[in-house]
Protein backbone atom coordinates (compact mmCIF):
# COMPACT_ATOMS: atom_id res chain seq x y z
CA UNK A 1 0.00 0.00 0.00
CA UNK A 2 1.10 3.08 -0.63
CA UNK A 3 0.89 6.50 1.37
CA UNK A 4 0.98 10.25 0.03
CA UNK A 5 -0.75 13.70 0.17
CA UNK A 6 -3.41 12.96 -1.42
CA UNK A 7 -7.17 14.93 -2.11
CA UNK A 8 -8.98 12.84 0.08
CA UNK A 9 -6.72 13.66 3.40
CA UNK A 10 -6.53 17.75 2.44
CA UNK A 11 -10.11 17.76 2.30
CA UNK A 12 -10.68 15.26 5.70
CA UNK A 13 -8.35 17.39 7.30
CA UNK A 14 -8.80 21.14 6.14
CA UNK A 15 -11.73 21.36 3.82
CA UNK A 16 -14.36 19.53 5.52
CA UNK A 17 -13.57 21.40 8.88
CA UNK A 18 -13.79 24.65 6.99
CA UNK A 19 -17.02 23.55 5.62
CA UNK A 20 -18.65 22.91 8.95
CA UNK A 21 -17.74 26.01 10.68
CA UNK A 22 -18.49 27.66 8.14
CA UNK A 23 -22.20 26.73 7.84
CA UNK A 24 -22.48 27.06 11.97
CA UNK A 25 -21.13 30.62 11.40
CA UNK A 26 -24.39 31.41 9.15
CA UNK A 27 -26.79 28.10 10.91
CA UNK A 28 -26.04 30.43 14.69
CA UNK A 29 -27.10 33.51 13.77
CA UNK A 30 -29.49 32.70 11.31
CA UNK A 31 -31.40 30.76 14.09
CA UNK A 32 -31.37 33.20 16.76
CA UNK A 33 -32.66 35.63 14.29
CA UNK A 34 -35.32 33.56 13.02
CA UNK A 35 -36.48 32.28 16.67
CA UNK A 36 -35.88 35.79 18.18
CA UNK A 37 -37.63 37.65 15.62
CA UNK A 38 -34.42 40.22 16.05
CA UNK A 39 -34.04 42.84 13.61
CA UNK A 40 -31.95 42.10 10.41
CA UNK A 41 -29.26 44.05 11.80
CA UNK A 42 -28.67 41.52 14.79
CA UNK A 43 -28.41 39.06 12.59
CA UNK A 44 -25.27 40.74 10.81
CA UNK A 45 -23.71 41.62 14.13
CA UNK A 46 -24.55 38.21 15.18
CA UNK A 47 -22.79 36.86 12.22
CA UNK A 48 -20.03 39.29 13.08
CA UNK A 49 -19.38 38.18 16.47
CA UNK A 50 -19.21 34.37 15.53
CA UNK A 51 -17.42 34.40 12.61
CA UNK A 52 -14.73 36.19 14.43
CA UNK A 53 -14.72 33.99 17.13
CA UNK A 54 -14.38 30.67 14.66
CA UNK A 55 -11.16 32.54 12.96
CA UNK A 56 -9.44 33.29 16.38
CA UNK A 57 -10.35 29.49 17.53
CA UNK A 58 -10.58 27.11 14.57
CA UNK A 59 -9.50 29.29 11.06
CA UNK A 60 -5.99 30.49 11.90
CA UNK A 61 -4.43 27.66 13.70
CA UNK A 62 -5.81 25.17 11.30
CA UNK A 63 -4.84 26.69 8.23
CA UNK A 64 -1.24 27.41 9.84
CA UNK A 65 -1.05 23.69 11.37
CA UNK A 66 -2.52 22.60 7.73
CA UNK A 67 0.98 24.73 5.51
CA UNK A 68 3.39 23.46 8.88
CA UNK A 69 2.56 19.83 8.17
CA UNK A 70 2.00 20.12 4.01
CA UNK A 71 5.51 21.32 4.03
CA UNK A 72 6.43 17.91 5.65
CA UNK A 73 3.78 15.84 4.23
CA UNK A 74 4.86 17.04 0.18
CA UNK A 75 7.05 15.14 -1.84
CA UNK A 76 6.85 12.30 0.52
CA UNK A 77 6.07 8.24 -0.20
CA UNK A 78 5.72 5.81 2.31
CA UNK A 79 5.34 2.30 1.19
CA UNK A 80 4.11 -0.44 2.97
CA UNK A 81 4.05 -4.16 2.46
CA UNK A 82 1.66 -5.62 4.84
CA UNK A 83 2.95 -9.56 3.87
CA UNK A 84 6.76 -8.59 4.83
CA UNK A 85 6.00 -5.98 7.38
CA UNK A 86 8.18 -3.71 4.98
CA UNK A 87 8.45 0.03 4.65
CA UNK A 88 9.49 2.02 1.71
CA UNK A 89 10.12 5.63 2.68
CA UNK A 90 10.86 8.41 -0.46
CA UNK A 91 11.08 11.78 -0.52
CA UNK A 92 12.79 14.08 -3.01
CA UNK A 93 16.30 13.20 -1.71
CA UNK A 94 16.31 10.01 -0.03
CA UNK A 95 14.45 6.63 0.11
CA UNK A 96 14.65 4.37 2.94
CA UNK A 97 13.95 0.84 3.30
CA UNK A 98 13.10 -0.83 6.50
CA UNK A 99 11.43 -3.70 8.67
CA UNK A 100 9.30 -3.83 11.58
CA UNK A 101 12.29 -5.53 13.15
CA UNK A 102 14.47 -2.41 12.13
CA UNK A 103 11.82 0.09 14.11
CA UNK A 104 13.75 0.99 17.67
CA UNK A 105 11.08 3.32 18.64
CA UNK A 106 8.14 5.66 17.06
CA UNK A 107 7.51 8.91 19.12
CA UNK A 108 3.57 9.47 18.37
CA UNK A 109 3.08 13.91 18.76
CA UNK A 110 -0.63 14.27 19.30
CA UNK A 111 -2.68 16.97 20.68
CA UNK A 112 -4.08 16.73 23.83
CA UNK A 113 -7.61 15.50 23.30
CA UNK A 114 -6.34 12.88 20.74
CA UNK A 115 -3.78 11.69 22.91
CA UNK A 116 -6.28 11.20 25.95
CA UNK A 117 -8.80 10.06 23.73
CA UNK A 118 -11.52 12.75 24.95
CA UNK A 119 -13.79 14.75 22.85
CA UNK A 120 -12.16 16.74 19.96
CA UNK A 121 -13.95 20.14 20.09
CA UNK A 122 -11.38 22.12 17.91
CA UNK A 123 -10.50 20.71 13.91
CA UNK A 124 -7.02 21.06 14.48
CA UNK A 125 -6.62 18.77 17.37
CA UNK A 126 -6.75 15.92 14.85
CA UNK A 127 -3.55 16.41 13.50
CA UNK A 128 -0.42 14.64 14.78
CA UNK A 129 2.61 13.46 13.31
CA UNK A 130 4.98 10.28 13.92
CA UNK A 131 9.01 9.96 14.49
CA UNK A 132 10.26 6.47 13.43
CA UNK A 133 13.65 5.96 14.74
CA UNK A 134 14.92 2.97 12.79
CA UNK A 135 18.61 1.73 12.53
CA UNK A 136 18.95 3.22 9.54
CA UNK A 137 18.01 6.49 10.36
CA UNK A 138 15.07 8.92 11.32
CA UNK A 139 11.97 9.29 9.29
CA UNK A 140 8.58 11.70 10.14
CA UNK A 141 5.41 11.04 8.97
CA UNK A 142 2.36 13.19 9.18
CA UNK A 143 -1.27 12.62 9.62
CA UNK A 144 -1.55 14.14 5.99
CA UNK A 145 0.64 11.46 5.09
CA UNK A 146 -0.58 8.53 6.26
CA UNK A 147 -3.48 9.25 8.29
CA UNK A 148 -3.51 5.43 9.64
CA UNK A 149 0.14 4.96 10.48
CA UNK A 150 -0.40 4.42 14.07
CA UNK A 151 -2.04 1.02 12.77
CA UNK A 152 0.58 0.04 10.82
CA UNK A 153 3.49 0.44 13.05
CA UNK A 154 4.13 -2.21 15.86
CA UNK A 155 2.43 -0.94 18.63
CA UNK A 156 5.01 -1.98 21.34
CA UNK A 157 7.30 0.76 19.99
CA UNK A 158 4.88 3.29 19.98
CA UNK A 159 5.12 6.11 22.63
CA UNK A 160 2.66 8.63 22.59
CA UNK A 161 3.60 12.10 23.23
CA UNK A 162 0.70 15.44 24.34
CA UNK A 163 1.03 18.28 23.41
CA UNK A 164 -0.27 21.59 23.31
CA UNK A 165 0.65 24.48 20.65
CA UNK A 166 4.16 23.92 19.97
CA UNK A 167 4.10 22.65 16.44
CA UNK A 168 1.73 25.23 15.12
CA UNK A 169 4.70 26.68 14.16
CA UNK A 170 7.40 23.94 13.30
CA UNK A 171 7.66 20.38 13.86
Amino acid sequence: MTYSYSNKNRFNYLGLPLVITLTLNILIPFLFWYFNQWPLRSFFELFLLVSMAAMILQYFPLILLHKNYLKKSKNIKLCYDEFNKEFIFKNKTDELKFNSKEIIKVDSYMYLPLCQGAPIFLFWHNYFYVKIYTEKGEIIVTCLTCSNILDILPKEKINKKCIVLNNLVKI
